[in-house]
């Protein structure tokens, strides 16, 4: 059974900029899911403005990589608990999976 993980920014922003090859600032905010096999996806929110930051995800490109639980999560936290107002998720062109998730 997977589970949220909120608590644990430095792994979390760790893994995700690995999967990503990319770092993240102190300042930047991360969900994770993890399963009995370890991280699965993590949502990473950095970039905050008055109403807009923006959102990474970095999964293990699995069929099980993402729950509708972490999905909401990672969209309850923005609009909800940061009110704002847009997210702008960042995906590199060639990534037709993150494309097509990002355009829903």
């Amino acid at each position: 059974m997977a589970r949220l993980i909120f608590d644990d920014t430095r792994r979390l922003l760790d893994w995700a900029g690995a999967c990503l090859e990319t770092t993240f600032d102190d300042e930047a905010r991360a969900i994770g899911l993890e399963g009995p096999d370890g991280l699965r996806a993590v949502s990473v929110f950095n970039n905050f403005t008055e109403r807009d930051c923006h959102i990474h995800i970095a999964t293990t490109n699995t069929g099980f990589a993402m729950t509708r639980i972490f999905i909401c999560a990672s969209f309850i936290y923005p609009f909800v608990q940061r009110g704002q107002a847009r997210l702008t998720g960042l995906v590199q062109a060639s990534n037709e999976r993150a494309m097509k998730f990002d355009l829903k």
